[in-house]
């Protein structure tokens, strides 16, 4: 073989092309493989047992508000007693509570102190606006899971170590609801399984029965259902819109497409504004109760019944114009066959057809997440200044420390008989972390913490070297990071609680995360101490 001027006699070993390592790009003896994100899973090959793929958000969400996902209160926009001296309930589904985000908080897992925040912003113009929006729905997708601490850390003894997402791109208003009437008679207003479409006649089943005592009450929102109070002499036959906007419009009749103060005249209009691509409309048939309820689908949606509204000619349909139906998305009506089966249905099973229902409508959110949370029962003393939404991959530095980071942006618990969050469930496979941090999370949170501390100091300020001094992070408050010893063990400026002395010195739970394990143990109570003749830092009052 010819180069240039020079001649080459070239043997090739064609024994070579039968090696794994050319017949493959990567030799099977370096190539990685997992079953999971984040976790090292047996049957993995990797190097020791770390996982091979890593995907941790370093991101906290505090939240200012959270209520019910689905609630239509009495007193607002439909009265408490109405005309036939009925009480009518508030329209809640138990079991989903909205969190309304107010920031994001993303932290440094190599610098406690450095963090920056962006807010949701209001500004669909705004790129931030869309940053956020799609931060959030990258970190809380529909059907992940995550934590809820809140600051106010009377409340974190009730919340449950997890929750699924089950909703996330926007919060329902209640547009309109319908109540039966005084007599014990049925309306014609009925969903059933195996149908897209609902029949909204509030007109009683028997014909002989015409007074109007028997029908149901329609109650429109005005506060919500703005294009229906911009329409010519919207008011219905009891009461009208004041300038406040805030009183009910009530409905009794089912009227016409061309009255705007009737049942049809309003679903005629409604079906114009789905026309538009406007918000969605969902309607929730007693409550909900039909549907799964526990969310094990993971979904707000399916888990509650929620029916979507479909345009699909609702209202513009002669025949839906005819027999007064509207259409819904779902191909099969109502997701539960428990009480509407697709065939045999008895007209004459008049339990069946007492329905009362809830118009919903959504509109788009950049910071609103539904989880399967029961405020109620979670949350017993109440929302306070809020807290914090964890995301289940939550880089495992920054949720073994969330204290500290949380503390440093000025975020920590208060209240209660401690001031500490406890994420529980971090587990020991995670990158950095020792069995020791597991005993640590397993720990009750809510454990009475003895500050009668004895501490004793020499003159120059440094603890007295025969004792081992108390340095568990479940004793201190206002913690803040001030820099790392020579052997990387961090260093941070606390007081005990209900102490006003100030002190610097380490945490024990840094040193078992970092194996110094030799230098930890409990005093007494439970608690860990420090001996900090075996580490690199002195314990000193400021």
């Amino acid at each position: 073989m010819a180069i240039g001027d020079r001649l080459y006699t070239v043997d090739i070993n064609d024994s070579e092309f039968e090696r794994e390592g050319w017949k493959n790009a990567r030799y099977k003896g370096t190539k990685l493989t997992s079953a999971k994100i984040n976790e090292f899973t047996d049957g993995d090959v990797t190097f020791g047992r770390e996982p091979v793929i890593e995907q941790y958000s370093r991101t906290v969400y505090v939240f200012n508000q959270a209520e019910n996902s689905l609630d239509a209160a009495a007193g607002v926009f439909y009265p408490t007693i109405d005309e036939f001296e009925q009480i009518l309930p508030n329209k809640t589904i138990v079991g989903s509570t909205k969190f309304k985000i107010d920031r994001a908080v993303t932290f440094n897992i190599d610098e406690p102190t450095d963090f920056s925040q962006i807010e949701p912003g209001n500004n669909p113009k705004d790129p931030s606006f869309h940053f956020f929006d799609s931060l959030m729905k990258h970190d809380l997708k529909l059907k992940d899971k995550c934590s809820v601490r809140f600051f106010n850390n009377q409340n974190n003894g009730y919340v449950k170590p997890q929750y699924n997402v089950c909703y996330n791109k926007g919060e329902f208003f209640p547009a309109a609801a319908y109540f039966l009437g005084s007599g014990s008679v049925d309306t014609k207003v009925q969903a059933l399984f195996d149908t897209n479409f609902f029949v909204y006649d509030p007109t009683p089943e028997s014909s002989e029965l015409t007074n109007s005592d028997f029908n149901g009450r329609f109650y429109i929102n005005p506060n919500i259902e703005e294009w229906f109070i911009d329409q010519t002499g919207a008011s219905g036959s009891q009461g009208n819109v004041s300038e406040e906007g805030i009183e009910a419009i009530t409905i009794d009749h089912l009227g016409s497409i061309d009255q705007v103060n009737s049942v049809k005249g309003y679903y005629y209009g409604l079906s114009s504004q789905l026309l538009q691509n406007t918000d969605k409309y969902f309607i929730s048939f007693n409550l909900g109760k039909n549907g799964k309820g526990i969310l094990n689908e993971k979904n707000l949606i399916k888990a509650y019944n929620l029916l979507l509204l479909g345009y699909s000619g609702s209202n513009f349909t002669p025949a839906f114009q005819t027999d007064n139906k509207f259409g819904l998305e779902a191909a099969h009506g109502r997701f539960s066959t428990t009480v509407f089966p697709t065939s045999g249905y008895n007209s004459n099973v008049k339990q069946i057809k007492k329905e009362e229902y809830v118009l919903f409508r959504e509109k788009e959110r950049n910071n609103c997440i539904h989880l399967d949370f029961n405020i109620s029962t979670e949350a017993p003393a109440g929302i306070g200044n809020g807290g914090v939404i964890i995301p289940n991959n939550l880089h495992p530095t920054i949720k073994e420390s969330l204290n500290i980071f949380l503390s440093n942006a000025g975020l920590g618990a208060t209240g209660g008989t401690s001031a500490n969050f406890n994420l529980g469930g971090v587990s020991a496979k995670q990158k950095g972390l020792r069995e020791g941090l597991r005993k640590i999370e397993e720990e009750p949170t809510f454990k009475q913490v003895n500050t009668d501390l004895n501490i004793s100091f020499t003159p120059d300020g440094s603890g007295d070297e025969t004792q081992k001094l108390p340095s568990d992070i479940r004793l201190k408050e206002n913690i803040i990071f001030l820099r790392k010893s020579l052997s990387g063990i961090p260093i941070y400026k606390f007081n005990y609680k209900g102490k006003t002395e100030t002190y610097t010195g380490t945490m024990a739970q840094d040193l078992l995360r970092l194996g110094l394990d030799k230098a930890v143990s409990k005093d007494t109570n439970g608690y860990y101490v420090v001996d900090y003749n075996l580490i690199d830092v002195d314990m000193k009052k400021v």
